[in-house]
């Protein structure tokens, strides 16, 4: 063995270390898609490379012959392992992977199990001996047809994965695309080596090119892993996952630049955004403008108004990071929430309306009560209009007749106070009008322009049973309790009516 022989060896060891190494980094990232078949791609990489090193070092033709053998495990590997993970990088295989695997493996097992058994056929090669060079030489070999077969076809699995790359060059976010380029450098390495290889070349004398090629493409791989992210931001997630969510989903960068976002935000911002900064991106929304410059990390609720009609949207703004917690952007998600929301708001209205009639109820007017009197809206009237003659009405035609007399009330009512009052029906036939900013002679007024509403809607409605209202009216100044105001009006409205019965 001289020096140009352990020089070789020693290279294809390094080949060796360098394989494991980058095979061991992948599998740490197992998780993230396409990771576990780089790993166990790697590692037919380096089995190939430590085998090659065995047959460098046997002297003797069956030793070198088994050991070639033995190669074929990794090198029929290499590219059903290489489609797998591009497969599963770019996303493209939306079926079950295992039986991908599964019917790529087919052809590799049958080309492994002809190799193993050449001397029975010698399909595979159909002669073999030692190197002239010397026994630490590789074999001189003479390939049968199942070899070129098997060769045709591993080069076809390898320039599909390449297409696939150079297809996902057109991926809107830059990141994935230099993770792509770095990906198709590091293959074309290794192919460009194979080729050489097989046509016949010797740049390196007898130390075959493609165990080196394939672990400098490795090594180009983890670089990458670190550079750009390679097997921690994949464009899987994206073209796979987000793509049909129906929630919105924007990704920046670091630079507050739109860098990718799926169908669902488009039509939430109206527009595609890429390339632009968050703040042209959303121009017309000012609202997420406002939240998204609070920081990341922030829930929200936003609404837009699209071909006329109000939508909600929650979202979020969370930081985007690496496994190391390298800070590589944010992440925007606008989830619908309009139906939610109008649920929301129908509960309300219920909970604070008169069904009958559409105006507020008792529990909304005092709550307004309380609120008017903790204000600064002084003078403060309370208006109180009571229904004569509901009973009578309900027991001579029925109760329908009677809430019909209920809604006339309601819109005679209604039809005669200002849009800063606010009318409640607190009782069976009592309504109640909170009057801000109202002094004692603005307030009746306003009844004796309800009186005179009243006079003509009776002789609108002549042949509706005639409405009857019996008001009450009191003012208070700052520092008075509204509810002792809301008694005082009530006794006026019974002096009225019993006076009226009188």
């Amino acid at each position: 063995m001289n020096g140009h022989h352990i020089s070789n060896i020693v290279l294809v060891f390094f080949a060796v270390a360098i394989s494991a190494g980058v095979a061991y980094g992948a599998w740490r990232r197992r998780p993230a898609s396409g990771a576990a078949a780089f790993a166990v791609l790697m590692l037919a990489v380096a089995e190939r490379a430590l085998v090659l090193a065995f047959e460098l070092t046997a002297t003797d033709l069956a030793a070198k012959i088994f050991w070639a053998k033995a190669s074929f495990v990794g090198l029929v590997a290499i590219p059903v392992v290489w489609l797998i993970f591009v497969l599963q990088y770019t996303g493209t295989a939306k079926w079950q992977i295992r039986r991908v695997a599964t019917v790529l493996s087919i052809v590799p097992l049958v080309s492994l199990l002809l190799a193993w058994t050449n001397e029975a056929h010698h399909w595979f090669y159909s002669d073999v001996g030692l190197s002239a060079g010397g026994a630490f030489d590789p074999l001189e070999v003479q390939y049968g047809g199942w070899f070129y077969f098997h060769g045709y076809y591993s080069y076809t699995l390898l320039l599909f994965g390449i297409f696939l790359l150079v297809k996902s060059l057109w991926h809107p976010t830059r990141i994935y695309r230099d993770q792509v380029i770095i990906l198709l450098a590091a293959v074309l390495v290794s192919f460009v080596a194979n080729l050489i290889e097989t046509v016949g070349l010797d740049p390196l004398g007898a130390l075959p090119l493609t165990p080196l090629a394939l672990a400098l493409s490795g090594s180009m791989i983890f670089w990458g892993m670190f550079s750009f992210r390679i097997l921690d931001l994949m464009p899987v997630a994206c073209d796979v996952i987000i793509e049909g969510m129906n929630d919105g989903v924007i990704v920046l960068d670091a630079h507050r630049r739109i860098v990718d976002l799926n169908p669902a935000a488009q039509r939430i911002i109206g527009q595609s955004v890429v390339g632009q900064l968050a703040e042209q991106a959303f121009a017309g929304c000012p609202q997420l403008i406002a939240h998204w410059r609070n920081g990341a990390d922030t829930r929200f609720e936003i609404s837009l108004v699209r071909a006329g009609q109000s939508l909600w949207y929650d979202g979020q703004i969370a930081p985007l990071c690496d496994r190391q917690g390298n800070r590589l952007g944010q992440l925007i998600t606008l989830r619908d929430m309009t139906e939610r929301k109008r649920a929301e708001e129908k509960l309300y209205y219920l909970s604070s309306h008169d069904i009958l009639t559409g105006l507020y109820n008792r529990a909304f007017f005092e709550e307004e009560l309380s609120r008017l009197e903790g204000g600064r809206r002084f003078p403060v009237s309370i208006l109180i209009a009571d229904v004569d003659g509901l009973k009578a009405i309900n027991d001579r035609q029925g109760h329908a007749a009677g809430d019909a007399l209920l809604r006339r009330a309601a819109q005679v009512l209604q039809a005669g106070l200002r849009v800063e009052d606010v009318l409640a029906r607190i009782g069976g036939d009592e309504f109640a009008a909170l009057l801000p900013d109202t002094p004692t002679s603005i307030a009746e007024d306003i009844v004796t322009r309800l009186r005179n509403n009243l006079q003509a809607h009776n002789v609108l409605q002549c042949n509706e049973p005639a409405l009857a209202l019996s008001f009450g009216i009191a003012t208070g100044e700052r520092g008075c309790s509204l509810n002792d105001l809301l008694n005082e009006a009530d006794k006026q409205m019974y002096r009225e009516k019993s006076g009226r019965v009188g």
